[in-house]
């Protein structure tokens, strides 16, 4: 038997727009908001990757709010999908 997980969401933002996007959460149930601070592999562009798969993994059909440095986020802008000019939007299944 197969066992069907939906994907985490993550919204992922730089410490800069960090009021305005929390703001823009609003009603949005937010599971987890995780900075490097509390996951260190979020503060290097090089292991960003395998801490939100982790992430993922313990946060199925959640929302999860990633803050990264400002350059981080940069470094990451061409891998992510649904960039815009204040937050990304990531769906890692």
């Amino acid at each position: 038997m197969s066992e069907l997980h939906c994907p985490a969401r993550f919204i992922v933002f730089s410490d800069a727009d960090a009021p305005p996007v929390v703001a823009a959460l609003g009603r949005e149930r937010v599971a987890l908001q995780i900075s490097a601070a509390d996951e260190p592999r979020l503060g290097s562009a090089r292991t960003v990757g395998e801490a939100l798969d982790d992430i993922a993994d313990r946060y199925r059909g959640e929302c999860v709010a990633v803050q990264l440095d400002p350059a981080v986020r940069e470094a990451l802008a061409p891998q992510l999908a649904g960039v815009t000019a204040d937050r990304t939007v990531v769906v890692v299944d």
